[in-house]
């Protein structure tokens, strides 16, 4: 690192919480998680773990996963936590700028941002929660390996497709939902898979009931999906046009059938192509 000069006062230190909290997505609540949750949680507690990624396939629930750990660790960091969206952001050069923004940390003129982003977390303890890091993957190393080494009590919590290959990294592979091993009817509800299939259903179509007409055939549609969140909901996402059955039978076909219309969804997370594209 270079020389650094003061940071001007408009950055004030109570901004920090201010902005985490704005750059936090409300979502709805997590399901199945429980001990994932805490694994995480107990790796983040462990004072030679600096990076932390939490690796796996499109849709599987990385970000939610992340999103819960934020909640439930801010309060043990001194400085809070701040969530930062990379799906947006195509050029790994730009990582620091979209740090720095969800921060809400001004650019000056006198520092360049990697060097103001250094000095500003220098003595905070904060967690960062860098999401989508795979399509950047170029800013892991120098940047973000610099950035530690600059900052000894900041902590990244980090969601990628791909290992960041960095040194320190501790990797955590995030599983797909259980999906029921047997189809006898009183102990499907058991399963986060078939709860999250029922919740997501009740939101378009909200007379939807998990009943012994449906509750075998919503099992096998998780089942045949593998307990992919992201597809399970895409897939209830349809109960207002198909019936469970129907459902069922056109997951030959899953990429054209799992498709959402949400206006808020993200682009990667509108289809089950998309997210693996």
């Amino acid at each position: 690192m270079s020389e650094v000069t003061t940071i001007p006062q408009s950055y004030r230190p109570e901004l920090l919480d201010r902005f985490a909290d704005r750059s936090t997505p409300i979502v709805n609540p997590i399901l199945g998680r429980e001990r994932e949750i805490e694994q995480v949680l107990n790796l983040l507690d462990g004072d030679s773990v600096r990076v932390l990624s939490l690796l796996g396939p499109g849709g599987v629930g990385k970000t939610r996963l992340a999103l819960e750990v934020l909640r439930l660790a801010r309060d043990d960091f001194a400085h809070g936590a701040c969530f930062v969206p990379l799906a947006p952001v195509r050029d790994h050069a730009l990582v620091p700028f979209a740090v720095a923004q969800a921060l809400g940390i001004l650019e000056s003129g006198a520092l360049p941002t990697t060097e103001l982003l250094a000095e500003w977390l220098e003595e905070r303890h904060l967690l960062l929660v860098l999401d989508n890091l795979e399509q950047v993957i170029a800013a892991a190393s120098p940047w973000l390996t610099d950035l530690l080494a600059h900052c000894p009590r900041l902590k990244v919590l980090a969601t990628s497709r791909i290992p960041l290959d960095i040194t320190g990294e501790q990797r955590f592979r995030v599983p797909t939902l259980p999906v029921p091993e047997t189809l006898a009817p009183a102990s499907l509800d058991e399963y986060a898979s078939v709860t999250l299939f029922s919740q997501r259903a009740r939101g378009v179509r909200s007379d939807f009931v998990l009943d012994s007409d449906n509750s075998k055939i919503v099992a096998e549609i998780c089942t045949r999906l593998d307990g992919l969140p992201l597809a399970i909901e895409l897939a209830a996402a349809r109960i207002n046009v198909f019936s469970p059955a129907e459902i069922l039978a056109r997951l030959t076909n899953r990429l054209s059938l799992l498709t959402s219309h949400r206006r808020d969804a993200p682009l990667r997370l509108r289809s089950m192509r998309d997210a693996v594209g």
